[in-house]
């Protein structure tokens, strides 16, 4: 049944009341912070107060950044944002900040990030989550995560399974670790340089100069890479390739220097 003559006619009205529906229904959840007498940042449709993210040229922070001034600038403690149409908080005064982690953390426990237990379960973790399920996981998992535990549990998924392995099938390596190893068993004796003073290593010893030489190691690594690439570069000589549109842009609000187009090299051995 028509409610016109027209086909056309039907449909275009048909299209103007959804779109009516569309835009009472965004106009209604973008007074949810209004409701809750909360000062808020006026929205814009379909986006919030979030930039269009199809035509964004600048990152999110940036955008939040200037929420956070705008909200500092109206004199708020705090107030209301819009992500497309979901509300969010922002708190400006640092007394109201102090509150959300400390005295009040207990209902802000949605984070706002993505995780799917079902199809992605190593996203559903603790910094993930959120809600009941989060107080819960967090009320089990807070009482590991002390000091004590922190450190007993370096010297036990890693020195001390290497040691107990290494020791129990009579397996031995070339490695720092080894030498830790044969000071603990006191194996190796005063004619090879070492001062013996009655005392043999101890396994949290052993795991302090583990995690020292482990640091070290991936320094020594990341400068020998270096070292490595660079002497390679000295073999070609590049030049620009036509590909590439000059003049550059660069932009302006990345972190790291990077150029708004694609870059293309013409690698010549030298």
């Amino acid at each position: 049944m028509f409610l016109t003559e027209s086909l056309c006619g039907d449909l275009i009205g048909l299209g103007v009341a959804l779109l009516a529906i569309i835009i009472i229904n965004f106009k209604w959840r973008f007074q949810y912070w209004k409701r809750k007498k909360l000062p808020q940042l006026e929205p814009s449709i379909p986006f919030g107060t979030s930039p269009n993210p199809f035509m964004a040229k600048e990152n999110s922070g940036i955008s939040l950044k200037r929420n956070y001034d705008e909200i500092k600038a109206n004199g708020w403690k705090h107030g209301g944002l819009y992500f497309m149409m979901t509300p969010s908080y922002m708190v400006v005064d640092l007394e109201y900040v102090k509150n959300v982690m400390t005295k009040d953390f207990q209902y802000f426990v949605d984070r706002g990030f993505y995780y799917n237990e079902e199809d992605d379960p190593l996203s559903a973790h603790l910094f993930a989550i959120g809600g009941a399920k989060w107080r819960n996981l967090r009320a089990k998992l807070t009482p590991t995560f002390t000091s004590g535990k922190m450190k007993m549990m370096f010297q036990t998924l890693l020195v001390k399974d290497t040691i107990n392995y290494r020791e129990e099938n009579n397996y031995t390596r070339k490695d720092f670790i080894q030498l830790l190893i044969d000071l603990k068993n006191d194996k190796i004796t005063q004619e090879e340089g070492y001062q013996h003073d009655g005392k043999t290593l101890t396994i949290e010893e052993i795991a302090a100069q583990s995690f020292v030489f482990f640091i070290a190691g991936m320094r020594f690594g990341l400068m020998q890479s270096k070292v490595g690439l660079t002497a390679l570069l000295r073999k070609y000589k590049f030049t620009v390739n036509n590909k590439t549109k000059e003049p550059l842009k660069m932009k302006i609000y990345s972190f790291v220097l990077a150029a708004e187009g694609e870059i293309w090299l013409d690698a010549h051995e030298i």
